[in-house]
């Protein structure tokens, strides 16, 4: 199952690299959004309120949230899908 190439190191180091990788990718996917929203306030010099401004951060950094995770969804479905696919040629 487990790749028998690689040095205990090297399966380590490569862990940490795609955590980092993915950690980085997560703030900047919250991130881009509210700079977004914030410049869309900015141009269209649009009056919000504190509360507002909280409101309508909550709703797009949720929005977000919840394409991520249509995403890894359907990105974990495809992987199985070939996985069957590949048993099935082997046979």
């Amino acid at each position: 199952m487990f790749p028998t190439s690689k040095s205990p190191t090297e399966l380590c180091t490569n862990a940490i690299r795609h955590g980092a990788r993915s950690t980085v990718t997560m703030i900047l996917s919250f991130v881009a959004p509210l700079g977004l929203l914030l410049a869309g306030i900015q141009l269209f010099d649009v009056e919000v309120s504190r509360e507002r401004f909280f409101l309508l951060a909550l709703v797009v950094v949720g929005g977000v949230m919840a394409v991520q995770v249509m995403l890894e969804s359907s990105k974990r479905t495809a992987d199985k899908l070939e996985d069957v696919l590949r048993s099935d040629r082997r046979d």
